[in-house]
């Protein structure tokens, strides 16, 4: 009792205020720390399953292994730095006045973050607001580029999960659980397209759909003792009013951004697979791309940074169906050469993005609240 009185009575910390180096008051704390401890854990990990791997096979892995040339790997080098770049425009387009240098910094720090960090999702995202903040953004302006770039995100990733489907059912390549996996996940998209679409044009909509997911929210998070919304009508609307004036504006390069973007991650994981031999006949630009969407929805849920363990199997099992296993070493090394492109090529150059965030002052401005995020943007 005398505890509750006690923070009843302690003054509202306005964590948001920058500090002496004029970095937000509630940024994520010692995160190079963070990244250098999940590499050494992860590294270690892999390090024991890899020697593990090589008792319990008969596969050469030393003469497999030595049919990686320098040039894929300066290839694949290359690609994972094309695949960063191409995640940069959607936020560009989301949040006015951002650079395109600033959008590499951010981006490539909070996935280092996310990348090494068990469930770091969380943490990338904070420490993703906080440098925004501490180049003048606003914190609606952020949440708005923040909700927009998912829900597109997953609206173009499940499209295109969806129509490699249907080219890989037209071209005989599943049975009939893959037909309808086909049919329902083109029918999802078709229902999230519309109830988005819905949701932006009418308001009473919007707050309809509040009222459901308040019902359908708010126990579950009394369940993980998490404080319930109270007014999800509310705020289901103003998030509404944040995103019809920049949906209307952008959709249409914010769309074509983001297929590139998706498309790129394919194109790493395609080029993996053909400089190991395997053609379209034996794993299709369709199966491609199917397989990275898969290998996103099991990340989602896996507890390890960026989906470790969890993905590489993912991609195994769906790269792989119908394969010999005569092919398994040399998909293991393709799916290896694409995560090494995707999953640890982020870390290093992340790392050094964060340092020169915490470093460089020339590109600090204050959050004006009452200003427009453009007005308010680094020059």
């Amino acid at each position: 009792m005398i505890g509750r009185r006690r923070r009843a009575l302690e003054p509202e910390v306005d964590t948001g205020t920058p500090d002496e180096e004029g970095l937000p008051g509630d940024r994520p704390r010692r995160v190079l720390r963070r990244m250098i401890h999940g590499v050494l854990s992860y590294g270690v990990l892999i390090l024991v399953l890899y020697f593990l791997l090589s008792r319990l096979t008969t596969t050469n892995w030393q003469n497999v292994l030595s049919q990686i040339s320098w040039i894929e790997i300066v290839i694949i080098l290359a690609l994972g730095l094309a695949n960063i770049v191409t995640n940069l425009p959607p936020q560009v387009l989301t949040l006015p006045g951002l650079k395109m240098r600033e959008s590499f910094v951010t981006n490539t720090a909070s996935s280092a973050l996310s990348n090494t960090v068990p469930e770091g999702g969380a943490v990338a995202t904070g420490l993703n607001f906080a440098m925004l903040r501490s180049w003048g953004f606003d914190l609606p302006s952020i949440t708005s580029s923040y909700l927009t770039t998912g829900i597109w995100t997953n609206l173009v990733r499940y499209g295109l999960a969806a129509g490699a489907l249907v080219i890989m059912v037209v071209r005989g390549e599943g049975g009939a659980s893959l037909l309808w996996l086909a049919v329902v996940l083109v029918v999802g998209v078709v229902v999230a397209i519309g109830v988005l679409a819905a949701v932006l044009a009418s308001d009473k909509f919007a707050r309809g759909l509040g009222r459901v997911l308040g019902k359908v929210v708010n126990p579950v998070f009394r369940i993980l003792h998490r404080a319930p919304v109270t007014d999800m009508p509310g705020e289901v609307s103003g998030f509404r009013t944040k995103l019809v004036d920049l949906v209307k504006a952008q959709w249409h390069g914010l769309t074509i951004a983001m297929v590139v973007s998706q498309l790129t991650t394919c194109l790493v994981l395609g080029v993996a697979l053909r400089m190991q031999g395997f053609g379209e006949d034996q794993i299709s630009w369709a199966r491609i791309i199917f397989a990275v969407s898969a290998m996103a929805t099991a990340s989602i849920i896996a507890p390890t940074p960026g989906g470790l363990g969890v993905a590489e199997a993912t991609l195994l099992w769906v790269l792989g169906a119908g394969l010999s296993d005569d092919f398994n070493p040399d998909l293991i090394i393709a799916i290896g050469l694409f995560r090494f492109a995707t999953w640890f090529e982020p870390v290093p150059v992340g790392a050094g993005s964060y340092l020169f965030w915490r470093e460089n002052h020339s590109w600090r401005r204050p959050v004006a609240a009452d200003s427009p995020p453009a007005a308010t943007a680094p020059a």
